[in-house]
């Protein structure tokens, strides 16, 4: 008698709360207006991606040098300085997260390597940006830079003659054709690198019109030529007296960067860059943030003059066998004229490199490196030299 009561009583029940659940989801689905399947809402899904490198660097060099990881051609000391020493690093190792939305018009990047303040592994940051659809903001390579004829070398500089720097920017990239691309972008304002005098109190660096690039890039995945400008005001403010309001002023540096890549085999290939600017040499990797866009005028006293700037690089990777590879490069870079730069100043410099690389595993590199360069002066008739040997091991992940 029991059971019959409780099975009757289970019926009732039952029923109720079913009609309950269902009408509580008709309920939802009635109240809430759902996004299009094409915009992003809570309910996105997100794809994540981790990659990095870790390398182990050992290095010695034959003279003093002051760029310990990387070849910095002007960091060689002057007058020479035939010190032999040695130097073991891992800063050049760099951790990269990105991720991207479904529907694939979002992303974020972000990356850091070890190169932390006076010689420490800190992380630093790298790269920070996020992208809709065409449209970039954050810190990544300048437009103005090619990145893609870097090499397969282990040094963290390379070829020093190569316009290799990150800028904060807005970036719009558009295919124009199969085998063409338009880039344009406003970045950093405050990137310009200024020489004031030795009493600079009576002047000051300002940060006003952001700098302006644009590239163009023809040809196919691997063959291709790029041609990148770029518009670099220098703005400064400068007063007579201590007592005086402080003027601003502007002057326009420009530059011109070409670069491409031709691939001779399968594997070998042919990458160069030739550039010339006046006023913009903070875009090269060897001379960022050096006080090279602009010094003191010698012939009109309270101004400052533009400099002029010249680079050109190209490196040879050849591939022995699957397994066996080897790149030469060399690069020439040359600033100012003798009439224009103060002595001490940095004249010229040369960086040549070969070496000879094994990838015993599709993500594992193990090599030998010899680097060479040479530094020239304003006012110093002596030039100085140096030469590096580097034994590297990197593990892709």
């Amino acid at each position: 008698m029991k059971k019959n009561v409780l099975l009757f009583l289970l019926c009732l029940i039952l029923p109720l709360e079913v009609y309950s659940s269902q009408t509580l989801l008709e309920m939802k689905e009635n109240a809430i207006v759902l996004p299009p399947k094409d915009s992003l809402s809570i309910d996105e899904k997100w794809s994540f991606k981790l990659k990095g490198f870790v390398q182990a660097d050992l290095m010695f060099n034959t003279q003093k040098i002051g760029s310990k990881d990387g070849f910095l051609a002007p960091t060689i000391v002057m007058p020479q300085v035939n010190n032999s020493n040695s130097y073991f690093s891992v800063r050049q190792s760099q951790l990269g997260v990105s991720a991207r939305s479904s529907n694939k018009m979002f992303s974020a990047h972000l990356e850091i390597d070890l190169f932390g303040n006076n010689g420490t592994t800190a992380p630093r940051l790298r790269k920070a940006y996020i992208t809709y659809g065409k449209w970039l903001i954050g810190q990544d390579w300048s437009n103005f830079s090619d990145l893609e004829i870097w090499p397969n070398i282990f040094d963290f500089a390379g070829a020093n003659a190569i316009m290799g720097i990150r800028q904060m920017q807005l970036r719009y990239t558009t295919n124009i054709t199969k085998e063409s691309q338009l880039s344009l972008s406003l970045e950093d304002p405050n990137a310009s690198s200024i020489t004031f005098p030795e009493n600079s109190s009576k002047w000051r660096k300002k940060s006003a019109i952001p700098h302006f690039t644009t590239a163009y890039k023809y040809g196919k995945f691997r063959d291709y030529i790029r041609i990148a400008g770029i518009l670099s005001p220098i703005d400064y403010e400068r007063k007579i007296d201590a007592e005086d309001f402080y003027t601003s002023k502007t002057i326009l540096g420009v530059g011109i960067n070409l670069t491409g890549a031709v691939y001779l085999t399968q594997l070998n290939s042919l990458k160069l860059q030739t550039t010339y600017g006046i006023g913009m040499s903070t875009n090269n990797i060897a001379l960022n943030n050096e006080g090279y866009d602009a010094v003191p005028c010698i012939s009109e006293k309270g101004s400052l003059q533009a400099l002029p700037f010249f680079s050109t690089s190209i490196a040879y990777e050849h591939w022995w066998n699957p397994k066996w590879s080897s790149v030469f490069f060399y690069s020439y870079v040359k600033i100012g004229k003798d009439r224009l730069v103060p002595n001490g100043m940095i004249k010229k410099i040369q960086n040549m490199s070969l070496n000879i690389v094994y990838q015993s595993f599709k993500n594992i590199r193990t090599g030998i490196e010899t680097h060479y360069g040479t530094l020239h002066k304003y006012g110093v008739t002596k030039s100085a030299e140096a030469f590096r040997f580097q034994l590297s091991t990197t593990i892709h992940f």
